[in-house]
């Protein structure tokens, strides 16, 4: 601190407004402007040169902050004060400098790319004077300072040569933009996992900046990767223009990038959505020229679809009553057989973790099998027809009331429970007098909610000889009678649709 005090003594309002000046002149906006002008207008590879050095240099200043937590010079010596109008720019921990940082990231990636050696002087000497405002402010400490000037040097020279490699193989540069994008969104996922760990409101605000920065260095990057693609593979603008058109290009370069670097989350989860959806389209093979191609075909079995047989309506009757009866009976049953199981796998009711481990590995075998395969291997067991389908409900709904309910139970206050074995009781009567009652309407709307799934699910084992309207469904569309598949579709909605709201009644009763 003794640095600062001296600093503090030569203090004059007309030097307190000159080193602000120059202190901005390293803030955030100065060096996406620079970098952006550069880009655009000047050299693009030198552009990204810049960007590079300066996001690098942003995200281990971030880490660094927000792993070494350390306040800022007036916070360990109240005694000091700062020059009062920088406190509103000095957001964060103190090391390191960020100020610095951008500032040699910027300036000195100009000095080390440029053949002219008046701007390379220049450069530097206004990189340092950036610095040194930086503790003349009173907002940081010279190891601050010089921890950035180190590691924003090293960046410097350290990335220069990819630069050079760019001008013999242009995806070198994707390649490093893509790893800007995997390093902002590990530290975004490193603060997510950390969380707010700080002992004071302070802490709390330096946290809640650091996770606004990350959002921030995700969009940057993913803006940065878009760009580069679609440079590289379409656009191939020239950055020598006339002097219109160079401003049109840095007000819409600027924009974009503002706009995407602002935090919200809402467009990144878009953009990386868009980019999921590309991936998937190249992927699966996805091709909307079929799509046309078949559009009148699909037009004409909807047509027809939306054209139900009345007169088929009365060979619809009896396999919907096997559905449903499927379902109920498999619903019953899955649901009673649920609730030992559930009480098992709770993990504070059973405190032996080697038999929890096996119970919950054995429901999560029963949970990975699909509702077709079950049947299918309950048709070869017990032969086909309705009761291969309803041990097939009853295997599906075992295990998703018996997950549901588990966790269910492991939410709750035990307190009354082990009230009851201090006093003697075993931990079946404290479970059904203690935990039981409170479980009870969630068990009873899980219950409701997978009879729901069960009358859908049912209606389509047939397709594996399990009976039901699944059996009609097949045959329909095998005979291709779209009037006779619209009835068995307009009956089996209706069906479904009185159920969930008869479920959704009761279930709002138990509530």
């Amino acid at each position: 601190m003794g640095v600062l005090y001296a600093l503090e003594s030569i203090r004059t309002p007309v030097l307190d407004k000159i080193m602000l000046i120059i202190s901005e002149l390293g803030g955030e906006a100065p060096f996406l402007i620079i970098a952006i002008a550069v880009f655009w207008c000047i050299d693009k590879r030198k552009g990204y040169y810049l960007m590079t050095v300066g996001f690098f240099g942003m995200i281990l200043n971030q880490f660094l902050k927000i792993l070494c937590c350390v306040p800022r010079p007036w916070v360990k010596d109240p005694d000091f004060t700062i020059v009062e109008p920088a406190r509103a720019g000095a957001t964060g921990y103190s090391f390191p400098s960020g100020h610095t940082q951008n500032a040699v990231a910027l300036y000195g990636g100009i000095a080390r790319c440029t053949g002219s050696r008046l701007l390379r002087v220049v450069c530097i000497v206004l990189a340092v004077l950036i610095a040194f405002s930086r503790m003349y402010l009173g907002v940081h400490t010279p190891l601050d300072v010089g921890v950035s000037l180190v590691i924003a040097t090293v960046l410097v020279l350290a990335l220069y040569p990819l630069m050079e490699e760019v001008k013999r193989r242009p995806a070198v540069q994707t390649y490093v933009i893509a790893g800007m994008v995997v390093c902002s969104g590990a530290f975004l996922a490193y603060l997510y996992l950390r969380g707010d760990t700080g002992a004071t409101a302070e802490d709390t605000a330096n946290y809640v900046n650091a996770v606004e920065n990350g959002w921030k260095f995700v969009g940057v990057s993913l803006a940065l990767l878009a760009v580069n693609i679609v440079d590289r593979k379409t656009l191939r603008f020239e950055t020598r223009a006339v002097w219109w058109a160079q401003l049109i290009k840095l007000v819409v370069g600027f924009g974009l990038l503002m706009a995407i670097r602002s935090g919200l989350k809402a467009p990144l989860i878009a953009l990386l959505v868009f980019a999921a959806l590309a991936i998937s389209v190249h992927v699966t093979g996805f091709n909307l020229a079929i799509i046309a191609k078949r559009a009148n075909q699909l037009t004409k079995i909807l047509s027809q679809i939306f054209q139900p047989d009345p007169s088929f309506f009365s060979k619809v009757i009896t396999p919907l009553l096997d559905t449903i009866k499927m379902s109920v009976m498999g619903s019953v049953i899955g649901c009673l057989l649920a609730l030992p199981y559930a009480v098992a796998a709770s993990a504070n009711i059973n405190r032996n973790k080697v038999f929890l481990s096996v119970l919950r590995f054995i429901l999560n075998i029963i949970r990975t099998l699909p509702t077709l395969v079950i049947a299918s291997i309950c048709a070869l067991v017990f032969g086909l027809g309705t009761f291969a389908g309803t041990i097939a409900i009853v295997v599906f709904t075992f295990g998703v009331v018996t997950k549901m309910l588990y966790e269910s139970i492991e939410t709750i206050n035990m307190g009354a429970f082990e009230a009851l074995e201090s006093a003697g009781a075993d931990k079946f009567r404290a479970f059904w007098s203690a935990v039981f009652p409170q479980v009870l309407p969630t068990y009873l709307s899980h219950c409701l909610y997978s009879f729901e799934m069960n009358v859908r699910a049912a209606s389509i084992l047939g397709y594996v000889g399990a009976g039901g309207l699944g059996i009609l469904i097949d045959e329909r569309i095998g005979w291709r009678d779209y009037n006779g598949l619209g009835t068995v579709l307009l009956t089996l909605f209706v069906a479904v649709l009185l159920i969930e709201n008869l479920s959704q009644f009761l279930r709002s009763k138990l509530s």
